[in-house]
């Protein structure tokens, strides 16, 4: 049985113009597009400081920690709550600008020049390609890279140490690798083989 709650875009964007905020407590996504979702209506957000979000929203947005360590949600969320007219005015004017970096043209045109430099790089067909980063909007864009250029992806754990990583990468004969975000790259970088191509993601 499916309820559904939500039967056109204008009804889900309607529920996003009226809402107080839009709250966003998850600790790992891939993108997170209600946050554009949200940002179209001029709802102002709330999200947890975690995963790939600041990445998308940077300082359009107000941010509060919800983990196993501690929460800060609720004193946050008191702080928004009591923001005046002209503060409120203020997050919606950045989250407005925020909106402009994000565009499925946008997208479409930098997975086609991904795709390009892969081809450009005159690989066999269906050569293994890793991804070794943490959630975010390259890594989506670099799979579907990937896959448009017709290789194969062969994403890694983004904690995997370096031993594991050269040996990932050894085995299934990868010829590029895609480097992204990583909480300690330093003591992995020795795992990337030295005939391995590596190409960094923006902004890592």
């Amino acid at each position: 049985f499916i309820h559904e709650f939500i039967k056109t875009d204008q009804e889900m964007l309607d529920l996003y113009h009226y809402a107080l905020a839009f709250v966003y407590p998850s600790s790992y996504e891939g993108f997170g597009l209600p946050i554009l979702e949200a940002y179209k209506a001029e709802c102002p957000v709330l999200l947890n400081h975690a995963s790939c979000f600041p990445e998308i929203a940077e300082d359009a947005a107000v941010y509060f920690h919800m983990d196993e360590k501690r929460t800060d949600f609720e004193e946050q969320f008191e702080t928004f709550y009591y923001l005046d007219g002209i503060e409120k005015k203020k997050l919606i004017e950045k989250q407005n600008e925020r909106l402009k970096h994000f565009s499925w043209k946008k997208s479409e045109d930098e997975i086609r020049r991904m795709a390009a430099y892969l081809r450009a790089l005159n690989l066999p067909p269906q050569s293994k390609i890793a991804i070794i980063s943490k959630n975010c909007a390259h890594w989506i864009m670099s799979d579907l890279a990937i896959m448009m250029a017709g290789h194969i992806s062969v994403p890694l754990y983004p904690t995997i140490p370096a031993d594991l990583i050269r040996y990932c990468l050894e085995h299934c004969e990868a010829k590029v690798a895609f480097i992204g975000k990583l909480d300690d790259w330093k003591s992995q970088r020795s795992g990337l083989p030295d005939g391995v191509k590596g190409i960094s993601f923006p902004m890592w």
